[in-house]
């Protein structure tokens, strides 16, 4: 079957020795995973497969979607190694309903997060577990511009109305509309959105992120469900302490009191906040240092899982280099022909 050129899948390759992949399972491209996609998965060459579902696994439709897609993975192309990768133990629930073949291991999509990407740093990759960087200051050049930030698609359970009390806040969202802000501009002046641009929608690159990241006193996330996402790793990677509500599904993976301020879902209380965290101004180059280690010892625990995962198959470790992936790897989307064309080249059959 020809594969379609407009084909894209999330994922990137973690190794040069073996074909051992990052797959990423969303909401809105699991339809797309290359674990079910045939033209991808039938080669006689054993490829092993870290699958994440960036989300939470708790009762509901994509629960089942992600279990059933992972199931027909491993009955159609037994050949494969398969590893589920959940965001919380809270999420191990769905152990039993997963065919016997497939591992699952604890360890969210942050373990391929970039901090080079956020900390004006200069990294140096030296070995499979850290990096050495020399790092400048993280706190801004000049009075901040926004007294928060919230990076959130503009849907639902983001609950971005919890954030309509704050004098002066920069969103940045996914798939926003220009009259979506217009609205919101209505009854929240200060509220600036520079994915809206001459009225049309602009995505914002990585580089463009961090600028933003750089220029607030600190992050939101204002979810009640919700797996790990980008949005908290790279606000403490920047330095910038975290305003949330209290959630489940592993979004809070890094936040601590030392980072972090707990509000209720309220408009005023989320404002509160905010003007806590500013009086107190908690020390930014030293959240960012935290987070830093926080995500090298999740980048330590991924390599451990793909060499545990290699040796049942008697394959010694994948020599996984930090340097060679790409900022969240799991949720980097390619074109599904580009895959197969860097497989067949790297890992002929």
């Amino acid at each position: 079957m020809p594969i379609d050129p407009a084909t894209v899948v999330s994922g990137s390759l973690l190794s040069r020795r073996y074909p051992v992949y990052a797959v990423g399972l969303s909401n809105a491209d699991l339809p797309a995973s290359m674990v079910s996609v045939p033209e991808f998965m039938d080669t006689p060459v054993r490829h092993f497969f870290l699958m994440n579902p960036m989300w939470t696994l708790g009762p509901g439709g994509f629960s089942q979607r992600v279990i059933a897609a992972v199931n027909e993975a491993a009955t159609a192309f037994p050949q494969h190694g398969y590893v589920l990768l959940v965001n919380d133990p809270f999420d191990f629930v769905i152990r039993d309903q997963l065919h016997p073949a497939v591992m699952l291991y604890a360890c969210g999509e942050h373990s391929l997060a970039d901090p080079g990407k956020f900390a004006p740093a200069d990294p140096q990759p030296v070995s499979r577990s850290g990096w050495m960087r020399r790092s400048r200051p993280v706190e801004p050049a000049g009075p901040s511009l926004f007294d928060a930030v919230y990076i959130a698609g503009h849907q639902p359970y983001k609950r971005i109305a919890l954030a309509s009390k704050i004098a002066s806040l920069c969103l940045i969202s996914v798939d926003i509309t220009s009259e979506a802000v217009d609205r919101m501009q209505a009854v929240q002046p200060g509220l600036t959105c520079p994915n809206i641009r001459d009225g049309a929608y602009h995505w914002l690159g990585v580089e463009d992120v961090a600028q933003h990241l750089r220029d607030a006193r600190c992050g939101l996330i204002l979810s009640e469900r919700e797996g790990q996402n980008r949005a908290t790793i790279e606000y403490l990677l920047s330095g910038l302490p975290v305003v949330t509500t209290a959630n489940r599904g592993g979004r809070d993976r890094y936040l601590t009191p030392a980072n972090s301020v707990y509000v209720e879902a309220a408009a005023d209380a989320v404002a509160e906040g905010v003007a806590y965290l500013r009086a107190s101004s908690p020390d930014r180059q030293r959240i960012a240092a935290a987070a830093r280690e926080a995500v090298d010892a999740d980048f330590a625990r991924l390599c451990h899982i793909v060499d545990r995962t290699l040796e049942r198959f008697g394959l010694p470790g994948a020599d996984i280099v930090r340097g060679d992936l790409p900022h969240h790897g799991f949720s980097r989307l390619v074109g599904l022909a580009d895959l197969i064309a860097q497989r067949n080249c790297q890992f002929p059959a």
